[in-house]
């Protein structure tokens, strides 16, 4: 179970695999970082004291994935305006070639 949380952890986020944009480098590593130390305490047989710890350490794990597929919609959002933009244009050369040529 340890390793599947941290793949699912890593398939969600999109790293290491995915480029996420024009985002800073350094942010993003360190969210990893982050993520890969939380994941990590479960394959160490870390245990928790408590039902609350757990419960926290899980809302850590679920705030820093949050944040990383929040950035990749945020690029997904430019890249998906820089499309319509890209469309407009073509459909104006179009109306040109067919209209005033």
């Amino acid at each position: 179970m340890n390793s599947d949380l941290k793949k699912l952890v890593l398939f969600q986020t999109g790293y290491p695999n995915r480029s996420h944009g024009n985002h800073s480098l350094k942010e993003k590593i360190n969210i990893n970082q982050e993520l890969d130390r939380l994941v990590s305490i479960y394959e160490h047989g870390g245990g928790f004291g408590d039902p609350d710890a757990k419960a926290e350490h899980d809302r850590k794990i679920q705030l820093l994935m949050h944040h990383q597929i929040q950035k990749v919609n945020k690029s997904n959002t430019y890249m998906a305006l820089a499309n319509v933009v890209i469309a407009i244009v073509n459909i104006g050369i179009l109306i040109y070639q067919v209209f005033f040529k």
